[in-house]
């Protein structure tokens, strides 16, 4: 297997990881060295298009040249206004993809042509921006672009504890800064398999840390009319931000203390949250993700034997302690939540099947050509041979995309060359089904 690019593609930030001959290491943004990608782009003048930590650098001092959270808005036909400039949306995916993929090929030394991105379970078949991110991947440089769902990739994460034997049902519960996404996979050794899915767009750790935000406000009502007596848009608009921002700070430092206090300015008051508070909250909000689970089991007519949370807002305690008491199933922990769909969807690739299909052709000279694709269909991606042009056994032919995002090649069972295609790309193909007639 190529060397491949596993990107978990979220809203606020990326992470990724590159994947070679059984090995795997993270792929760090080297403007600051996290694991995190800021999904954010800023437009200098002078140089053009910087993504991740460098454009977050240049958001205070120029917020009208920066934008970040593009990538949910993939569908969307309203532009990024950047400085003087208007960008779509998939644009800048595929810029972020871009910075991406050249610090994975700077770090592994070599070519790096496979790009594995993983989608939230609200991007059904037929939703769209599954075709824009491939589009994205494309524009980022990528000859082969695959989609994995978050929780089958999930479902592959090393978690705390003994491995769960074949058969074993995992409730995967993701909460990101923007959407949650739930699963019943079963596991098995030749696949993992998903039983039930659903999720909620705009449920993450952003309602949470608008919750917190608006406390902050009422807390700061006494000094924060009279700061902002006079003050003009920009600084109005600064402290909203910085608002914000440490509603976001208070939400993590909860999730390693019973109580955060922190200021907002050098010169205001501390403000003080303690866990307990925060729970009264939060715990609304965070039901609601319980009983969207609660349906999937249901239809899945299924109990689970585990229950996997994974994302950077699970890291709250609050998080274990409702599922603990709504499924009264043990909680796996996986060290850093935030990589397990990653670390999962690394773990997906050499499980994932031979990609290769050989063709079924009876005898004869001029035959018709068919495959036995696997879950019974696909769409057409792209013939790789041209008619006339001979081709040996084993010679890939066409390549084709399951519904599930993942792509096989279709091969040759013996020689022979292409008289005529019967159907084109982009069409969906049944098992079984001529794809095109070749001489034998």
């Amino acid at each position: 297997m190529a060397a491949a690019l596993v990107v978990d593609l979220g809203a606020a930030c990326a992470r990724a990881a590159v994947f070679d001959s059984g090995d795997a290491w993270l792929v760090p943004d080297p403007a600051d060295g996290s694991g995190q990608w800021p999904a954010a782009a800023y437009l200098d003048p002078a140089e053009g298009l910087a993504f991740g930590a460098l454009a977050e650098r240049h958001r205070p001092a120029e917020p009208a040249n920066y934008a970040g959270r593009f990538v949910r808005t993939l569908d969307s036909d309203a532009p990024v206004t950047l400085g003087d400039h208007r960008y779509r949306p998939v644009d800048l995916v595929a810029g972020l993809l871009a910075a991406i993929g050249a610090a994975a090929r700077r770090r592994h030394g070599g070519v790096v042509d496979r790009l594995l991105l993983t989608v939230p379970v609200s991007y059904t078949g037929a939703d769209p921006r599954r075709e824009w991110l491939i589009a994205a991947g494309e524009a980022a440089g990528f000859g082969v672009v695959e989609l994995l769902a978050e929780p089958l990739a999930a479902a592959h994460a090393p978690g705390s504890g003994p491995a769960l034997p074949s058969g074993s049902r995992l409730l995967v519960y993701g909460l990101g800064a923007s959407g949650f996404s739930t699963a019943l996979v079963e596991l098995d050794r030749h696949g993992h398999r998903v039983l039930a899915q659903a999720g909620i767009d705009g449920l993450g750790g952003d309602p949470l840390d608008a919750l917190i935000a608006e406390h902050i406000r009422a807390s700061a009502q006494p000094w924060r009319e009279t700061a902002l007596t006079g003050a003009s848009a920009a600084d109005a608009t600064r402290l909203d931000r910085a608002v914000t921002d440490l509603a976001r700070q208070v939400r993590e430092g909860l999730s390693d203390g019973p109580v955060v206090e922190r200021s907002l300015l050098p010169d205001t008051p501390p403000y003080r949250l303690t866990a307990d508070e925060f729970a009264a909250l939060a715990e609304p909000l965070l039901r609601r993700t319980v009983e969207c689970a609660e349906q999937v089991l249901a239809e899945a007519g299924a109990a689970p034997d585990e229950v996997l949370p994974v994302g950077g807002a699970t890291r709250m305690p609050l998080v274990t302690r409702l599922l603990a008491g709504a499924f009264h199933r043990p909680v796996r922990r996986f060290p850093e939540p935030e990589l397990a769909v990653v670390r999962g969807a690394v773990g997906w690739l050499p499980r994932s099947g031979p990609r290769v299909i050989a063709a079924e052709t009876p005898g004869g000279r001029t035959v018709p050509l068919a495959f036995p694709i696997p879950g019974g269909g696909g769409t057409l991606v792209r013939w790789l041979v041209e008619p006339g042009e001979p081709y040996g056994a084993g010679h890939p032919l066409a390549r084709v995309r399951l519904p599930g995002g993942a792509l096989w090649d279709l091969v040759a069972a013996a020689p022979g060359a292409v008289d005529r295609f019967l159907v084109g790309p982009g069409t969906p193909v049944a098992a079984g089904e001529w794809l095109a007639v070749v001489r034998a």
